[in-house]
């Protein structure tokens, strides 16, 4: 460390040297406390809190800083996770803002992409001040076919200690407040981004720009998704939408095979996230029948396999 006290080297010697010492922190955990009463947080976190792909689709997680880091950022390190398999690795693409995409000596910053995970660690230009903007990384992930449908966790995390450094040399690890955010996998190839499978679409329509957001039945505007849901034709107009009958403390309602359908139960609604799954039948295009076995609150809901 006694490499920083020499006040007379060159620029590009000084820039070397302070590169030296940050690798040195990154690899070997040497650590400085940062300064009595310095008391701040950033948080790490995605521009969006959901995220809605199907194969082949490509979705952009962006990461930035709710605010800039007070001293500016000399080097990072950061790691985003996610399901194995999920994502098509030979297509995962790290793009990072130009002042912070440098290696240990020269650009561009170290990328690591595995089939689990995507990381990336640089550091500011050797000549360049601190980085004091908020745009960090952007990271491009393409659905890989086949990929089981549902919804994923995308999960920031700091790999090793002292990834962090600011414009003091200190590590700021524990002033970072990683973020999390969701992917919905649509298992299905969906090029228009209506959430209806193409395939599906191009049995009632000549193309995809064909295919309408909205179609009518019995009077009564319906969206495209929902007549796909209920597995009817979306050019009949006098088709009825399905319905759902009670009797006996029991609800029934026309099915369509291959679509899941689900009952949740809420005791008295005053938790709005007190919803729980209390029954799940497989369509079989048949009626089929829920039991309402308690008092309260009920709503179902509809899907495709695997979503």
């Amino acid at each position: 460390m006694t490499a920083l006290q020499y006040d007379g080297l060159t620029g590009t010697a000084r820039g070397v040297r302070m590169r030296c010492a940050v690798w040195m922190t990154l690899c070997f955990g040497l650590s400085w406390l940062p300064p009595a009463g310095r008391i701040f947080a950033q948080e790490l976190r995605f521009d969006r809190e959901r995220y809605t792909a199907a194969y082949g689709q490509q979705i952009e997680a962006r990461l930035t800083f709710d605010a800039a880091i007070p001293e500016g950022l000399l080097a990072y390190m950061l790691r985003l996770e996610y399901p194995t398999n999920l994502f098509d690795r030979a297509a995962t693409e790290i793009h990072v803002v130009p002042e912070l995409d440098y290696g240990y000596l020269e650009p561009p910053a170290v990328r690591a992409i595995d089939f689990g995970s995507a990381q990336v660690r640089g550091f500011v230009d050797i000549d360049a001040p601190p980085y004091e903007g908020t745009n960090v990384v952007s990271i491009m992930l393409t659905v890989q076919p086949g990929a089981r449908g549902g919804i994923y966790p995308l999960s920031l995390s700091i790999p090793l200690e002292n990834s962090f450094i600011d414009g003091t040399m200190t590590s700021i690890d524990d002033r970072i407040a990683l973020g999390q955010a969701w992917v919905h996998i649509l298992p299905f190839i969906d090029e228009n981004r209506n959430h209806v499978p193409d395939d599906w679409e191009l049995l009632y329509y000549d193309s995809l720009d064909d295919s309408p957001a909205t179609v009518i039945k019995q009077g009564r505007e319906v969206s495209l998704r929902d007549v796909y849901l209920a597995g009817l034709d979306p050019r009949d107009e006098t088709e009825p939408m399905p319905k759902f009958l009670f009797e006996d403390r029991a609800f029934a309602i026309p099915t369509v095979a291959g679509r899941v359908y689900l009952m949740e139960y809420n005791a008295d609604l005053l938790d709005p996230d007190g919803w729980e799954t209390v029954e799940t039948l497989d369509g079989n295009g048949l009626h089929q029948a829920f039991t309402a076995a308690l008092p309260g609150f009920y709503r179902f809901s509809v899907r495709p396999p695997d979503e």
